[in-house]
C-alpha cells in the first residue's frame, strides 16, 4: 500500500498544486514552531559563524609548526614536475590572488602574503565515466606575522583532483577538495570531488543514470525525461550574492514509481545550483550502498553498520519511524533519513543542516 510522506520541516506535499507548495515552502524555510533550548540555538548560531559559504573552498588553518626550512627540504622530493608545477601556481595565484612560487624558488626578501608550495604528493587515481583523476595533496606555507614578526607558517594541505592523461599527467585545472578526511581512500575522495558532494554518503543514484544528486551538487540531466515544476522564491533566506534565489523542483509520476522534490539554491554568478533539500518515494533512486524504497529494515541496517541512528533527532518535527546518517551525530551537516512503514522503506530523505 502506497504510503503517505510524513510533515517534516524540511518536506514539501508532493503536489502539482503551485499555491499549495509555496504555502508549504515557506512553513518550511520558516523553521518548525518549537525551537530547540537555547544553549542549542547558542551553539548553533557559534557554528554558522565560522562556516564558509556553500561554494567557497576554504582551508583550515591551525598552529604552525616550525618552518624555518622548506617542507619540501624535509621529504624525499617536492613531486611537483612541469605540467603539475603550472596549474598549480595557476591555481593559487588565481584562487587566492597571492603571489605563489615552488619552495626551490623562494626570493630572499619573500612579500607578506606570499605563498611557497613545498609538496605536491600524488596520493591515487580512479577513473570515472572513462576519465581518468588523480588526487594529490599540496603541502604549502604563507610569509605572515607570528608574533609580530613575519615568517613562514605552514598550513593544512590543500587537495586538488586534476583530470589525467594515460600517462597519469594532469592535462586541466584541478578541483578543490576541501572534505578530506585522514585515511579516506582516494578513489572515494576523487568521486566525491568530482561529483561536488559534501558527504559522499548523502546521496541518490537513478537506475541508469552514472551521477548522484546530493547536498552541494544538483544534476538536472538525472530527471531529463521530465518537466518538473520549479517555483522560484527570491525573498526567501538567506540570499549570499545578487541575482541569486531559492527553488522548488518537485516531479510526480504518479503510479508506482513514485514522486521527488527538493530544495535547491542558485547561484547568479556561476550558473549553478546547490541541493539543500530531496525527499523521493521513488523506487528507481538508491543510496550508494544500494538502498531505494521498498528495501527492508533488515536490509538498511546490513548496508550501514554501526553508522545510523534510532534515537530521534530533531524529535518535536519527525513522529515517524525512521534511521538516519550524518557523519558528525549531532546531525548537524549532511543527514540521510530512512522513512519505515511496516519495517518497509516507503521514503528516502536528503537533508543538508547548514545551507
Amino acid at each position: 500500500m502506497k504510503q503517505n510522506m510524513p510533515y517534516t520541516p524540511f518536506s514539501t506535499h508532493l503536489s502539482r498544486s503551485a499555491r499549495e507548495m509555496e504555502i508549504r515552502l515557506r512553513n518550511i524555510m520558516s523553521g518548525p514552531k518549537k525551537r530547540p533550548p537555547l544553549p542549542f540555538l547558542i551553539l548553533i548560531f557559534s557554528v554558522c559563524i565560522f562556516c564558509g559559504n556553500i561554494v567557497s573552498c576554504q582551508f583550515r588553518d591551525e598552529t604552525p609548526p616550525d618552518t624555518s626550512e622548506p617542507a619540501s627540504s624535509q621529504q624525499e622530493g617536492p613531486g611537483f614536475d612541469a605540467q603539475l608545477n603550472e596549474m598549480v601556481l595557476d591555481y593559487f595565484q588565481s584562487e587566492y590572488n597571492t603571489t605563489a612560487y615552488l619552495a626551490e624558488n623562494t626570493p630572499e626578501t619573500p612579500q607578506e602574503g606570499d605563498t611557497r608550495l613545498d609538496s605536491a604528493v600524488l596520493l591515487g587515481t580512479d577513473t570515472l565515466d572513462e576519465k581518468l583523476f588523480g588526487l594529490y595533496q599540496i603541502g604549502r606555507s604563507q610569509y605572515s606575522q607570528r608574533m609580530g614578526q613575519l615568517e613562514w607558517q605552514q598550513y593544512s594541505p590543500t587537495y586538488l583532483v586534476f583530470p589525467m592523461d594515460t600517462a597519469e599527467v594532469p592535462i586541466a585545472p584541478p578541483i578543490c577538495f576541501n572534505y578530506y578526511q585522514e585515511g579516506m581512500a582516494p578513489g572515494d575522495a576523487i568521486r566525491q570531488a568530482v561529483w561536488g558532494l559534501k558527504d559522499l554518503e548523502v546521496c541518490l543514484f537513478r537506475d541508469g543514470f552514472s551521477t548522484p544528486n546530493g547536498p552541494g551538487n544538483w544534476v538536472d540531466s538525472m530527471f531529463q525525461d521530465f518537466e518538473p515544476e520549479i517555483i522560484v522564491h527570491e525573498d526567501w533566506d538567506p540570499i549570499y550574492w545578487p541575482g541569486d534565489y531559492w527553488e522548488e523542483w518537485s516531479v510526480d509520476n504518479g503510479g508506482d514509481t513514485g514522486e521527488v522534490s527538493a530544495i535547491r539554491y542558485y547561484n547568479a554568478a556561476e550558473n549553478s545550483r546547490y541541493l539543500q533539500r530531496l525527499e523521493t518515494s521513488r523506487t528507481d533512486m538508491y543510496t550508494p550502498r544500494g538502498i531505494r524504497v521498498g528495501s527492508t529494515r533488515e536490509e538498511v541496517l546490513a548496508a550501514y553498520p554501526g553508522m545510523l541512528f534510532d534515537e530521534k533527532n530533531w524529535q518535536w518535527a519527525y513522529p515517524d519511524d525512521y534511521l538516519w546518517y550524518c557523519a558528525n551525530e549531532d546531525g548537524l551537516g549532511p543527514c540521510l533519513y530512512f522513512f519505515f512503514a511496516d519495517d518497509v522503506v516507503y521514503m528516502i530523505q536528503m537533508v543538508d543542516m547548514f545551507n
